[in-house]
């Protein structure tokens, strides 16, 4: 449907539209201030007015603080997408293009690299230095109200939100259909959270092991990191990395049950019912000191212990453990908690258990981004509606190509 307005621009009406937004989005950005002067946005490449053939669609910035620190880009990235606001963030796969613009220094990145920069994690900020920055891409269907969007975005959350920034000038276009107001409400396609008011909670899930099935429960203790023992146990592969769903799909089948007053965990493969259940001792005092203590026979951890092997670590090793992009610390089972993975996964495989030092700190546990999620009845309800959607779809292609195939 796009194909007869791009014909009626024509690609130099495209490109003309897309260098006007990017300019009116970068001069309005540099134009916001703390209330100390200071400027919120620190951009990157060209400067406002730069025609064309040199500006291109893309503007990149970073949002900094009245003291002049960075903003952590992934923060800026997950308000925007509560708000609908689709941006890119981190080096954008160009290393060499980001040390360039962001003017980082060899020793900025070795810094980074003995720091465990990877590529998709959330390390924004190291020693005062950015790792990265937010890239924000118009199109031919981009319009001044998506830019005012995302102007009002940063405005209320970084700048006047947070009632420490001011606007030296006004922006010269509208911001919305209505108003010129960088503060007013944005009316365009990306629409803020709307107040509920009180929200009631109807379910609560932990996930023990990762990316496996959850368990259902009425109320749960908080531990160092969130819920207890929520996302303190991950599979692994050969190479450290954390299985998920997307590599492994019969994650969703390992169902597992915390008992805290037996202070166990009961580990079952739902596709394999005659498969005997493992079960996991949740007592650990000091395991990074002692792991030897873990008898086999209580979770199947032992130092250097053997069977199923495969993955190259050695029960009561600790190593690296890789989840999607960030590098944790986890404590290696062996023995028997490798073999029954291993088994119920048909791949090898062992578990690792978030290596926590005896104060019971140590950071976050093996999950993405939040120790909690928050789901509504209406995003499920809408996810069901677009399986279903997907289900009949295929059904009826199904059925088409039966009666094409029995001439009908």
């Amino acid at each position: 449907r796009h194909r007869p307005r791009l014909g009626r621009l024509g690609m130099q009406g495209v490109k003309l539209h897309t260098w006007s937004l990017r300019d009116f989005l970068a001069s309005s950005l540099l134009s916001m201030r703390h209330r100390n002067g200071a400027p919120l946005i620190e951009l990157y490449g060209p400067r406002p007015g730069t025609g064309p053939e040199r500006a291109g669609s893309i503007c990149s910035f970073n949002v900094k603080a009245p003291d002049g620190s960075y903003v952590r880009y992934s923060e800026v990235e997950m308000l925007a997408a509560l708000e609908g606001i689709n941006i890119r963030t981190g080096a954008f796969c160009n290393p060499g293009a980001t040390q360039e613009h962001l003017g980082l220094t060899a020793k900025d990145l070795d810094t980074f690299l003995q720091d465990g920069k990877v590529c998709g994690d959330d390390k924004c900020v190291i020693n005062g230095t950015p790792t990265g920055a937010i890239r924000v891409s118009v199109g031919y269907m981009s319009t001044f109200a998506d830019v005012g969007c995302l102007l009002h975005f940063v405005w209320k959350h970084f700048g006047a939100g947070s009632n420490q920034a001011q606007l030296m000038s006004s922006p010269s276009l509208p911001l919305d259909t209505t108003s010129t107001d960088p503060t007013a409400p944005c009316h365009g396609p990306a629409h803020a959270l709307p107040s509920t008011g009180e929200i009631e909670l109807s379910e609560l899930w932990i996930y023990p092991v990762k990316s496996c099935a959850g368990q259902l429960v009425q109320s749960w203790p908080l531990g160092p990191s969130g819920l207890l023992y929520d996302r303190e146990f991950a599979v692994i592969d050969s190479q450290g990395t954390a299985l998920s769903q997307k590599m492994e799909p019969l994650l969703n089948q390992i169902r597992c049950h915390v008992d805290l007053h037996a202070q166990r965990m009961l580990v079952e493969a739902a596709h394999k019912p005659d498969m005997p259940p493992l079960s996991l001792s949740l007592q650990q005092d000091c395991p990074d000191a002692a792991p030897e203590a873990w008898a086999e026979a209580e979770c199947g951890l032992r130092k250097g212990g053997a069977g199923g092997g495969g993955t190259g670590l050695e029960g009561g090793d600790t190593t690296f453990v890789r989840v999607c992009g960030s590098r944790q610390m986890g404590l290696v089972y062996g023995g028997a908690a490798r073999r029954w993975f291993s088994e119920a996964l048909g791949r090898e495989c062992t578990l690792v258990r978030k290596n926590r030092p005896a104060s019971g700190s140590g950071g976050k546990n093996f999950y993405n981004e939040g120790q909690l999620l928050a789901v509504s009845h209406e995003s499920l309800q809408g996810l069901r509606h677009r399986l279903e959607d997907a289900k009949n779809s295929k059904a009826s292609n199904g059925a088409g190509e039966e009666r094409s195939r029995r001439g009908g």
